[in-house]
């Protein structure tokens, strides 16, 4: 078999692992989006994939991993997080550049060294985004991705959760990760980096109309279209597209200063 072939295998079942991880039910047309790959393609790829055995497709064509496939994936999101963990805390590259140069990593890295890394920096059990390192013990039977993650809240629900009273309180928000899905965006990271949007930092948010007008407790479906994001360093607006793979905590409301 090819190392083509290999990677092209462990690219799409940890990309089916990321959309599971979100929530997101894995059918060829999120593949196709995820991995930038025309629609044929992906139709192709996912055949030979259930060829192999590595996957299975269930009712309204949601791929599910198998046995194989979901221990294929379990080992390349270790070693790919590992090499995150590696890269931002050992070598010191820049947090917008740490997840690309790790898709290379991933491939490569051997499971010794995905464990030496482990034990280098045994009290980091997260990547630089907040998400968390599957354990070299993590078993694949009924290993659910989505099983790994907190219950924080995505941002645009939290959002819609907070206190609509701006004159009589203040409520802000703690980042806790920022989802895969969003890191193959380097120029956002940047942004969101500039502005100190980062896994624990606090922030406070709102929703942003067509106008261009803050709406305070503006649901997605009432004519907001975007997000407007405070942190420490700075601001930013971001489509509400992005808003769902930023997962934040409410912090306590606190009564305004007068």
């Amino acid at each position: 078999m090819s190392t083509d072939l290999v990677d092209t295998t462990q690219m799409y079942l940890k990309a089916v692992w990321e959309l599971e991880e979100e929530g997101i039910k894995p059918i060829r047309a999120r593949l196709a989006e995820r991995l930038d790959q025309s629609k044929p393609t992906v139709s192709e790829t996912v055949a030979r994939l259930v060829r192999d055995g590595y996957v299975t497709i269930r009712e309204r064509r949601v791929i599910e991993l198998t046995h194989e496939g979901r221990s294929v994936a379990l080992r390349i999101m270790r070693k790919h997080r590992l090499a995150e963990v590696l890269l931002y805390h050992v070598v010191g590259l820049a947090w917008e550049d740490v997840h690309e140069e790790a898709c290379r990593w991933e491939h490569v890295m051997s499971v010794a060294v995905a464990d030496k890394i482990a034990a280098l920096l045994p009290d980091v059990t997260s990547d630089p985004y907040g998400n968390p390192v599957p354990a070299a013990w993590t078993q694949p039977e009924g290993c659910d991705a989505h099983a790994f993650l907190d219950d924080a809240p995505m941002l645009g629900d939290a959002l819609g959760s907070l206190p609509q009273d701006a004159e009589t309180s203040t409520c802000g928000l703690r980042v806790v990760r920022i989802s895969e899905l969003t890191q193959v965006d380097r120029q956002l990271l940047a942004d969101l980096r500039e502005c100190a949007i980062m896994p624990g930092q606090d922030i406070r948010a709102s929703f942003v109309g067509n106008d261009g007008v803050d709406e305070a407790g503006q649901a997605r479906d009432g004519g907001a279209r975007s997000v407007r994001i405070e942190g420490k360093t700075g601001a930013l607006q971001i489509p509400l597209e992005f808003v769902d793979h930023i997962h934040v905590r409410v912090l306590q409301a606190e009564p305004q200063q007068s």
